[in-house]
Parts: structure tokens; sequence; C-alpha cells
């Protein structure tokens, strides 16, 4: 199929694949399907093949999983299926609400024994926070904290996971008062 001028728009290959070139418009259902896993991609790129494919930047429906992929640089980002939302990579939002009616509950979760888990509340950039306070959990040491001050890490309360003790720092970081449990 060409159009007026002598270019090829569409082309039908004999294993029943299609090539476009240009737009497509529709006015009522776009479907597309590979026919054996009931998917559905677009994407910029050199070749798609099954799974997040070699294409630069796909959204893909898998019909036989019922997911919805998004994949930038060849590599799955984020997928919506039957148990919610999966982000691979950094999330960057104006505001998050977390709520169910049941009681909401916010999982920080770093999956390694001996890291940090935390929330940053701080002036500055996300690169350099200042002027704020922390809450946190040292995996390292076992120890919940709190910090505030220009250096928004400067501990100000430790909890200590195995025994409970409570420690207060003063703003020399020195421990000040400690509450044996």
């Amino acid at each position: 199929i060409t159009d007026t001028a002598p270019t090829k728009r569409l082309t039908i290959n004999a294993d029943g694949s299609s090539v476009f070139s240009g737009s497509v418009t529709t006015t009522g259902i776009l479907e597309a399907s590979d026919g054996t896993n009931g998917e559905m991609q677009f994407g910029l790129g050199t070749a798609l093949t099954t799974g997040a494919g070699t294409y630069d930047s796909t959204v893909r429906w898998n019909g036989s999983s019922g997911n919805l992929l998004f994949s930038q640089g060849a590599v799955e980002k984020m997928r919506i299926g039957n148990n919610g939302l999966n982000v691979t990579g950094s999330v960057t939002a104006d505001g998050l609400t977390v709520s169910a009616s049941s009681g909401a509950t916010l999982n920080i979760n770093t999956a390694l024994g001996a890291s940090d888990s935390k929330i940053l509340l701080h002036e500055g950039t996300t690169a350099s926070p200042s002027n704020g306070a922390s809450i946190r959990y040292d995996g390292a040491t076992n120890l919940f904290k709190i910090g505030v001050g220009s250096n928004v890490d400067a501990t100000r309360l430790t909890i200590d996971r195995n025994t409970g003790d409570i420690s207060f720092y003063n703003d020399s970081a020195a421990q000040g008062l400690f509450w044996d449990s």
C-alpha cells in the first residue's frame, strides 16, 4: 500500500508480519497479537523480541500473564500486574499518600542485613540533604536512630533493637543520657 507519492507505507511479509512506515490512526480498537502469548508491543529500536525486547523503549502487554510492562534501554522498569505496581529504580513524585481502610503500611526494606533504611526530611537537594531530620534503621549496629540538625544524619536518639536500651546524644554527638531497659 502506498500513498500518492511513491513511498511504501505498509509491507506485509510472507510470514504474516507487517511493517508500517508513518503513523497509524484508528477511531476504534487497535488490536495486535503475536498469536501465541496474546502480546502487544510498541517500541523504538532495532528488533522486537519476546521479553523486555531489544527495543530501546517499549510498552508491552502480555495477555497470558496479564502484565503491562514498561522498558527503557531494553530493561524492564515498571510492571503492572495482578499484585499491583512494581518499579525498578527510583520514583520521583510531587507527593505520596499511603492509605487503606484497615490500616496502611509503608514498608522500606534494603533486603541486606547490614544496610540502612531511612526517611529523610530536609532542605537542600536529594544528593546533598541538609537542615532537617532523619528516621533510620542502622542494619550494621541494629539501632533505630532519629537524627536532626544541619546534618540530617546527626544522631540525637537511638533505640537498641535487641535490648530496648535508649540513648540520647548532645550537639557534639556525645551520649548525654542513657536509659537501660
